[in-house]
């Protein structure tokens, strides 16, 4: 091993020989070895740190970077000479360690989108008859994921992504043509999940005027979820319930008959933990289309109210924001994001308007 370090150390040494170094060190402890014929070797992951001083005093800047080098046998010096030609960098084996499947759906009626092009950083792949497409040796931690699909709106979201993982989150695109396709005076609200919890839900209250106050609603209030899944005047309407992890579970609000804008008054988006180990923070998000506007996306992390509650747990219920409708149909969107518990889906926790929407909106749109 003492033999191997010092000829990889000679060639990589070489390799750096252009830069300006104060210190340089040759870690083998990630390196794997292996023969490609009798006269070549492969040595892999050569892991090198270079302090590379500031060019006008200070501190300098240490920067790491990995090598594949193949090493070929000189029968005249019986040494392993590097293969200039042969070296490449290579990606860090400590962090681009985590793989993923990613599932693109229809956000209306949940059916599969085959097709659609998955870019995370320089990776793309083509979902297949499943609407799969699948990823491997990606970095982990915190990474953008793109999605785009002919007649579907394009969208982008961070997803946490864990060494040694083989996980599987869900896109579910808005259509953008045919029947299932939004008007301009229209609102549609797509939640987002990954494997686990299994099943969450989508809690829509808004406006309705005459409708009488029960246990699920109060008086002139709706409450949309999956066990009302539409108003007695269908304005607003729970397009798919998912029960199976991932999502989507849709919402989609239409204006009245007659009229060019949605009904005035508050509207609040909540979303309940129905069942499922883990915690709704695992990859939820929600995407808010309003109208032609570019969608708004809601993530629970970060929340607030749930570390003052029961021993610093998570919460089982997300208060994700409220919009507000004036006469005119202008739309004010108020982030809430408060985590709370509620066994009762029914309660306050749901129905009521959060003294969270106080708040100066964080946009106010045109629906029409």
């Amino acid at each position: 091993m003492n033999i191997l370090k010092y000829i990889t150390a000679f060639a990589v040494t070489a390799l750096l020989s252009s830069h300006i170094m104060a210190e340089t060190l040759i870690d083998f402890s990630t390196a794997e070895a292996f023969a490609i014929d009798s006269n070549t070797v492969q040595i892999n992951n050569i892991r090198v740190t270079v302090e590379v001083p500031a060019p006008f005093g200070g501190r300098g800047q240490i920067v790491t970077v990995y090598y594949d080098v193949p090493f070929e046998f000189d029968p005249v010096t019986l040494h392993l000479v590097p293969n200039a030609a042969g070296i490449n960098t290579a990606n860090n084996p400590d962090t681009d360690c985590a793989n993923l499947q990613v599932i693109v759906n229809n956000a209306v009626d949940g059916t599969v989108i085959t097709n659609a092009t998955v870019s995370i950083g320089d990776q793309s792949n083509v979902t297949n008859a499943e609407g799969l497409a699948s990823f491997t040796g990606l970095p982990s931690g915190s990474r953008e994921i793109s999605v785009a699909s002919n007649d579907f709106t394009g969208i982008s979201r961070a997803v946490e992504l864990t060494c040694g993982d083989n996980s599987t989150t869900a896109f579910n695109l808005n259509p953008t043509v045919g029947i299932q396709a939004m008007t301009a005076n229209d609102v549609r609200i797509v939640l987002n999940w990954g494997e686990h919890p299994v099943d969450l839900d989508a809690h829509l209250t808004g406006p309705e005027p005459g409708a009488v106050a029960s246990g699920g609603n109060e008086a002139d209030r709706f409450h949309i979820f999956w066990w009302n899944t539409a108003t007695s005047d269908g304005v607003a309407v729970l397009d798919v319930d998912d029960t199976t992890s991932y999502g989507p579970e849709t919402v989609t609000v239409t204006p009245p008959s007659g009229s060019s804008h949605l009904r005035p008054g508050l509207y609040r988006y909540t979303v309940y933990q129905y069942e499922g180990m883990s915690t709704l923070l695992n990859n939820t998000s929600v995407d808010l289309y309003v109208g032609n506007e570019p969608v708004r996306q809601f993530h629970p992390q970060g929340a607030s109210g749930a570390a003052s509650l029961v021993d610093g747990a998570q919460g089982n219920l997300w208060t994700a924001f409220e919009f507000e409708v004036d006469s005119t149909g202008v739309i004010s969107v108020f982030p809430v994001n408060i985590l709370s518990f509620d066994n009762n889906i029914d309660s306050g926790g749901v129905t009521r308007r959060s003294a969270g929407s106080n708040q100066e909106p964080v946009d106010i749109l045109y629906a029409d």
